[in-house]
């Protein structure tokens, strides 16, 4: 009938307890509560009731009080008590209590008979029961408050003048739906404050950067990350701009800031630059920066920054390391390579780098050194030309080679500094140029020690333990690189030398006769191919010019290029026509189970006076070009099978003649092949040869193989041989 609760007036409500501190502003909230629930149950004494209380629940599950109170504080009293003994006799079993929890208006229009106060009224000493008898109570009202199935409260009211009927029942209803309004605002207000409250613990401990700048782009909130990523303690930050706060940085973020302002639309950016927290280096952060509106209006801009430095690190390491990777691949001139490799490492791996290596008489100088500023730069190849590294030096590249280790300081000293260097001068410019940190890798291939590789840094911190395996790696490259390249010198040299006995030392002179060759090779090895050509006197006056084409490279090549050239000449010690001559080198080649080869070779008869006449005979060759003196150009010669595939080949022999100012072209398929599969056809040729500058034949053969070449994108794909001769007027 009446329950009995804990009287709010007695004392204030516990605001914490929903969980989380007490606050200062949540108890003048559960003040603010109080005070107008008061004030709305006051409104209705004594016009509809005499005494009215609200019991409304506490996030514990307790119900706290509210009341309108009484003008006899004795009287007040006996009410409270026989509503607390009445909660205690009854339990949930109570009528109040009964109606809250099946959502039903409970009245007794006439108190007086109500077994339950009597029950609880006859424990009373007789001063209260005289003191109870005053009160006369006539009748109740108690009215539950519900929320979407949620027990909220209930609004009791009490009437010593009147007795309710159905009418004031509905009138009741009405007046309790006021104090729900005030509960619900109350709910609300708590479950935004424990949503600011988490809110506010998310901020503090979110792993990235927040902030709150206003329109006048000055800073409002600043967690303890963006504080540190910025450099300046948070409260440092408020009521200063972002220009006022970031310098340099601050001007290219202003105006992304405009832009969400005037937008009302979020920007998500990354951004790069050095801020208050270090100086001097250069971080990366990915940054959202959004609207803050409320109620249609705009707050200001909501900052969100990642620190995404340490990944870009990680980026710039592998883009450096796939870089240089692909351009030690891409030449065998190691000591050029390795200079561009010193300029790729700076500035996103080390403010500078070098490269020592050790030479033939074991000492160290520094093959290449590269610096991040170019106003330093100069400087660094000043070291270069100066300095041959000391053996003894206690670190650096010379520690690291003599010790066969990685070596990494991260802090230089003055005093290993001047250990390290003997110049004077040396060591100026090492001062200038700054060295604070250096990681210092040997060199090693195949058991011997090449060099070391140098990353360095000018502050402390600039280079980490993964900047060491980044160096070890990039050793490790650089040095299976520079041992190839030393191993391809080698065979390259061999190649050279190889290829040049394969080839007449000199061109003979022969009378009336102008002659010119010339010999590319494909491939930046050098590697022996099978082009060659030979001219050497046959009789009095005959000459004997070959050119050919062994298939295949290397020492297959060469050795099929050595039976063909001199089987030729023992076969040319007797009588034959070229093709006779070509019919026995099949016959050789055949019998050696030799490569297969193109051959040309012509007879050339050059008496002293009168025309010169000759033989040719083709064995699958391109068939020569005779260009006469007027310009006009056609070939010669009928292509027979190719040496060493069949044991009849059928070679031909077919007569020309040789004119004043005559011009005879003889050439490898790798002219006009060398652009496959865009060939030069035997009319483009033709016409080629035609403009050329046939009065200087190494001018000729030089225009032609600088033709071949560009049409190759400078990269032929097979051997040229050129050979040229020219009657003299």
């Amino acid at each position: 009938m009446l329950g009995g609760t804990r009287a709010a007036w007695l004392r204030p409500s516990p605001p914490g307890a929903a969980g989380g501190p007490v606050t200062p502003e949540a108890v003048a909230a559960e003040f603010v509560f109080e005070s107008a629930t008061r004030a709305a149950l006051r409104g209705f004494v004594p016009g509809f009731a005499d005494w009215c209380a609200a019991d409304y629940f506490l996030a514990d599950g307790e119900l706290e009080t509210v009341h309108s109170g009484y003008p006899d504080v004795l009287q007040e009293a006996l009410i409270l008590e026989i509503r607390r003994r009445y909660r205690a006799e009854h339990g949930e079993s109570g009528e109040v209590l009964s109606a809250l929890r099946h959502g039903e208006t409970v009245m007794h229009s006439d108190m007086s008979h109500a077994a339950g106060l009597e029950q609880v009224s006859g424990a009373f000493d007789p001063a209260q029961r005289a003191l109870l008898d005053t009160l006369s109570l006539r009748s109740s009202i108690v009215v539950p408050l519900h929320h979407e199935g949620q027990a909220l409260g209930i609004v009791s009211f009490i009437s010593k003048t009147r007795r309710f009927d159905e009418e004031d029942r509905a009138r009741a209803v009405q007046l309790a739906a006021e104090v729900r309004e005030i509960l619900l605002r109350r709910r609300e207000q708590a479950q935004s404050g424990e949503s600011l409250l988490l809110l506010e613990k998310l901020y503090r401990a979110a792993p990235i950067g927040l902030g709150l700048v206003d329109t006048e782009l000055r800073y409002r909130r600043v967690n303890e990350h963006l504080a540190a990523i910025n450099g300046l303690p948070a409260e440092a930050h408020i009521g200063r701009s972002v220009v006022e706060v970031l310098g340099d940085l601050g001007q290219e973020l202003a105006p992304l800031l405009r832009a969400v302002i005037d937008t009302r639309e979020p920007i998500s950016r990354e951004m790069a630059g050095e801020t208050a927290a270090q100086p001097g280096v250069r971080r990366h952060w990915q940054a959202t920066y959004s609207p803050v509106e409320l109620e249609g209006r705009l707050l200001g801009v909501s900052l969100v920054v990642e620190d995404i430095t340490p990944r870009r690190r990680r980026e710039a390491r592998s883009q450096f390391l796939a870089r240089a990777v692909e351009l030690l691949d891409s030449s065998l001139d190691y000591m050029h390579t390795l200079r561009s490799v010193a300029g790729l490492a700076v500035p996103e791996i080390a403010d500078w780098c070098s490269i020592s290596m050790i030479n033939e008489r074991g000492r160290m100088y520094r093959l290449a050194v590269a610096h991040s500023d170019p106003a330093k730069h100069a400087l660094a190849q000043e070291l270069l030309e100066l300095e041959s590294l000391p053996l003894d030096a206690p670190a650096g590249a010379a520690a690291a080679m003599r010790e066969a280790r990685p070596l990494f300081v991260e802090d230089y000293g003055e005093q290993m500094l001047e250990a390290s260097l003997r110049n004077p001068r040396s060591k100026q410019i090492v001062q200038e140029l700054g060295i604070r940190c250096a990681i210092s890798v040997p060199l090693i291939a195949r058991g011997r020690m090449l060099g070391a590789i140098s990353l360095v840094g000018e502050r402390p911190g600039r280079l980490t333990h993964e900047d060491v395996q980044l160096a070890e790696e990039l050793a490790t490259r650089v040095s299976i690189q520079i041992d190839n390249a030393r191993l391809f010198t080698q065979l390259s040299g061999v190649a050279h030398t190889l290829q040049a006995g394969l080839m007449p030392r000199a061109l003979p002179s022969i009378p009336r006769v102008e002659l010119a060759a010339r010999y590319r090779p494909a491939g930046e090895i050098n590697e022996v191919g099978g082009d060659f050509y030979d001219v050497y006197l046959r009789g009095p006056q005959e000459w004997l010019i070959v050119m050919g084409d062994v298939t295949g490279k290397g020492a297959d090549a060469a050795a099929a290029t050595a039976l063909v050239r001199y089987t030729l000449r023992a076969a040319a010690q007797h009588p034959g026509s070229p093709s006779e001559l070509l019919g026995e080198l099949n016959s050789s080649m055949l019998e050696q189970q030799s490569s297969h080869c193109t051959a040309a070779i012509i007879s050339l008869n050059v008496p002293a006076e009168g025309p010169v006449t000759g033989l040719v005979s083709l064995a699958g060759h391109p068939p020569p070009l005779l260009r006469r003196g007027d310009g006009e150009s056609s070939s010669i010669g009928r292509t027979g099978l190719l040496l060493g595939w069949s044991p009849e080949p059928r070679h031909t022999d077919v007569p020309f003649t040789l004119q004043a100012g005559d011009t005879l072209l003889l050439y490898t398929d790798g002219l006009t092949d060398s652009a496959a599969p865009h060939t030069w056809s035997e009319l483009h040729l033709r016409s080629m040869l035609r403009s050329a500058p046939v009065r200087d034949l190494g001018l000729l053969l030089a225009t032609l193989e600088g033709a071949a070449v560009i049409d190759a994108e400078g990269r032929p794909r097979d051997d040229i041989a050129l050979l040229a001769l020219r009657m003299r007027p």
